[in-house]
């Protein structure tokens, strides 16, 4: 972890919701294994906070760019 980073709990509390029961952090272990083919439960909880707080973000970018993408090819097929 580097200086000045959040700490374990800040990190892991942003991304986990209490009361999904399990099922958040089930999603952000299958986002790290497939965005950087790692065991998601073999890492520090520091290391699987900071890659499953990558591996959303990575997420959310590759959904904005196929909107960007899907955008530019209605317009092309039916107009402004």
């Amino acid at each position: 972890s580097c200086a000045g980073s959040p700490g374990k709990k800040n990190v892991a509390s942003r991304l986990i919701d209490p009361e999904s029961g399990g099922d958040d952090l089930r999603k952000a272990g299958s986002l790290i294994r497939q965005q950087f083919g790692l065991d998601p439960f073999s890492l520090k909880e520091d290391e699987f906070a900071d890659l499953a707080s990558q591996a959303i973000w990575l997420k959310q970018y590759d959904q904005q760019l196929m909107e960007e993408a899907m955008a530019k090819v209605i317009v092309k097929m039916f107009g402004t």
